[in-house]
């Protein structure tokens, strides 16, 4: 369930408990993994043009708890063992949930306890995928099968190592007497504690060499990328593996080594984000804090140097990291023990603290999550208060400001615990995780667990992030563009004066980048409900009647770009989104399909065909820039003289297709076909992939794999926004009268 709690914020319900800490994390695909007792509940809040509803939407899903219990050493029974051993080990082990996880208690050991989010590309679609620890240790790797909105998991990393740990130390197991030292040395050495994933590492695949079938070389075709994922084991071990992107199967994840470099139980682990060098931090139950290089070319751990060498026995809840300079010489590693937040300066090259500061939180129970974003500390606790920390190095060491950061949840009970936080990636939006402090309340009410999302700063302090650069797309923006649909939704889109010239200006999107376009397009599409946008304290600016503001007063000040804004949003967009794709596939076009036309195979031809039909049916559009309508009508020219074009034919009736709207073909009998994004081909067939943002459509990648490129670059990425675009095996339109809004419920 979910509901308003005020202008700032918003709460879902959920009717389950979560046992432990610190178990909420926000990917960089804009997805929410809160673990609790039932399973991992996935909360993905859209930013949909087509989805507005007057309120925040978001689409959940869950990763359901295993249906066993992970146990390591099931080479015993309970009953011999109460009349070999004595009787306080006897109690011992039935007390050690990891050794005897069957013992009937009240915290269920299927459920989860916390869950780690790879970087982007992970899956098939170009998304995410997520490491998942359950309470009994077991520890999986699943992604989600966008056909059935399930999810799968892929790899069950803790059967795999239980094996290889086994195989390695067959003789111990062979030889060693079962007491209570040896049964808790099998069950912590496989039991998983903690886990972290590293960036995105890129790598030439290695080939046999074709003369000398023993030798690898390096191969020129397209690099592999992969991810470095830790585990970290109850005994101390880390565990590392190598997972290489798409993660579809078993295979694309594998086991490199297993290094010992501490013996007390690891309980936070997390790589520093930087493309020099593997660089982990792993924190301890007895307090110490340890940095660790790890040499991929070797497989090897080659450097480990102590940050925190006390063993203060405050165990150390939270790692994250920070980068201080451009250079990325020295990162800031962030600590949470308790009440207390460390920040280590950490030189990169040396693996060195250089400087350390502490400071008291502000806040009176321990802390039980913290995140790190763009700059941005956000740590909560359990006596219902988020503290906001923002670090910088100045002349005379390291300074941390910090304030409280207000959130607001209506709740029946008295009072609440905070048990989670996790901030987006650009930071624009907070969420925490709360539930009733006291256990009876829990018990009296439904819907006891809470998700409270809440916006940490205003629009105003996001002017720049709109003003896009080629290397920073819009699906890395997903929470500012949520954060401007709120804005929406609270009747005020602020945005800055100098993005608002980009959108009324339309003599100068030719002008702009791809980049740009698609930004542009982003934010009229949202606000073509409000037709309003409010530039910053200054004017507001009508969409539908750009000579008027607020106040009726003219708002020529704004700048005489707005006269050439058009009366209809509608057909503005039109303009736009035809100059945007055409500016997608014009160096295709003219340095790949054009040079090779009489050798174009069948698809390629296809391909060219529907991009001739698509050009002449927007022509009309083109005519209002003349440079680009001279560049168009050459490049038809060249077609239409150098190869024979054909039409596409609906295949319900048989009829020619033609182009109604800038991206949809219909036949006389009214039967209507997406446009395929990638190749224009209309999407006649079943099942095709959907963008998650905009809903374009794409043709299913096997069907369209050409050799210019056009389709197969970056082929998981719809052309209009740059977002994922993920299968679907529901029918577009086929007739007018069939044309309806999605289900809603779908949606949270």
């Amino acid at each position: 369930m979910a509901k308003q709690s005020d202008g700032s914020s918003i709460v879902w319900a959920f009717k389950t408990n979560v046992t432990c800490k610190n178990g909420l994390s926000w990917s960089d695909d804009n997805r929410i993994a809160m673990c609790a007792d039932d399973g991992v509940f996935i909360v993905e809040l859209t930013t949909n043009f087509h989805l507005m509803r007057g309120t925040l939407i978001a689409r959940r899903t869950m990763i359901h708890p295993h249906s066993d219990i992970f146990c390591s050493t099931e080479i015993f029974s309970i009953d011999e063992l109460e009349n070999q051993l004595s009787r306080e080990d006897f109690n011992s082990i039935l007390l050690d949930r990891t050794i005897c996880p069957n013992v009937q208690y009240s915290i269920p050991p299927q459920g989860y306890k916390s869950a780690s989010w790879s970087p982007k590309g992970a899956d098939d679609v170009g998304r995410c995928v997520i490491a998942c620890l359950a309470i009994d240790h077991r520890l999986t790797l699943c992604r989600e099968d966008r056909y059935r909105s399930t999810w799968i998991k892929i790899i069950d990393c803790s059967k795999v190592y239980e094996g290889i740990w086994k195989k390695n130390n067959s003789n111990y197991l062979k030889t060693g007497q079962i007491t209570l030292e040896y049964l808790r040395t099998i069950s912590h050495a496989v039991a998983a504690v903690a886990m972290a994933w590293s960036a995105t590492y890129e790598a030439f695949p290695a080939i046999i060499h074709p003369a000398d079938h023993g030798l690898m070389m390096q191969s020129s075709t397209e690099k592999n990328k992969f991810s470095i994922f830790a585990s970290a084991m109850k005994n101390g071990d880390v565990v590392f593996w190598k997972v290489y992107f798409p993660l579809v199967s078993s295979h694309d994840c594998i086991y490199l080594t297993t290094a010992s470099i501490h013996d007390s139980i690891p309980t936070s682990m997390a790589w520093c984000p930087t493309q020099e060098d593997m660089i982990l931090a792993v924190g301890y139950s007895d307090g110490m804090i340890k940095v660790i290089r790890f040499n991929l070319t070797c497989g090897i751990v080659s450097d480990s140097e102590d940050v925190w060498s006390d063993p203060d026995l405050i165990s150390v809840n939270a790692l994250c990291w920070q980068c201080l300079d451009i250079h990325q010489d020295q990162w800031l590693l962030f600590a949470s023990k308790d009440l207390f937040i460390m920040a280590f300066v950490i030189d990169r090259a040396k693996l060195t603290c250089v400087h350390m500061v502490h400071v008291r939180g502000q806040f009176n129970l321990s802390c039980t999550g913290m995140s790190c974003q763009s700059g941005t500390l956000a740590l909560c606790a359990s006596d219902e208060k988020v503290q906001l920390i923002k670090a910088s190095m100045k002349d005379d060491g390291l300074k941390m400001d910090s304030n409280l950061f207000p959130v607001t949840i209506d709740s029946p009970v008295f009072s609440l615990q905070y048990i989670g936080v996790a901030l987006s990636p650009n930071a624009a939006l907070l969420a925490v995780v709360a539930c009733p402090a006291c256990p009876f309340d829990q018990k009296q009410l439904k819907e006891p667990l809470m998700l409270c999302i809440t916006r940490v700063s205003m629009w105003p302090e996001y002017p720049d992030i709109l003003q896009l650069s080629e290397h920073r797309v819009i699906r890395d923006i997903h929470d500012v563009l949520l954060l401007y649909l709120w804005g929406l939704m609270n009747d005020k889109p602020l945005i800055a004066p100098s993005v608002l010239h980009l959108l009324t200006d339309m003599d100068s999107w030719p002008g702009l980048s791809l980049t740009q376009l698609r930004m542009i397009r982003c934010l009229l599409s949202l606000d073509k409900n409000t037709r309003k946008l409010v530039v910053m304290g200054e004017h507001s600016f009508d969409m539908m009647h750009p000579q008027l503001s607020s106040s009726g007063q003219s708002t020529q000040s704004i700048g005489s770009s707005t006269t050439s804004w058009s009366s209809s949003n509608k057909e503005s967009l039109k303009h736009l989104h035809t100059l945007l794709l055409f500016k997608y596939i014009q160096p295709y076009v003219v340095n790949k399909l054009l040079p090779r036309l009489p050798e174009l195979d069948n698809l390629e031809v296809r391909i060219i065909s529907s991009i001739r039909q698509w050009l002449n049916a927007r022509l009309v559009h083109f005519k209002r820039w003349d440079s680009i309508l001279t560049t168009v009508e050459k490049m038809l020219s060249t077609i239409e003289n150098s190869i024979t074009t054909f039409d596409e034919d609906c295949p319900i009736c048989g009829e020619l297709l033609e182009d109604t709207e800038v991206m949809l073909v219909s036949c006389s009998n009214d039967h209507k076909f997406g446009r395929c994004c990638k190749s224009f081909l209309p999407c006649k067939d079943i099942p095709y992939r959907r963008c998650s943002l905009c809903s374009n459509v794409a043709m299913p990648l096997h069907m369209i794999r050409d050799v210019s490129g056009l389709c197969t670059s970056d082929p998981h990425s719809c052309s209009f926004c740059e977002d994922s675009l993920c299968g679907t095996q529901q029918m577009f339109v086929l007739s007018m009268s069939e044309c309806q809004d999605p289900d809603p419920s779908q949606f949270l």
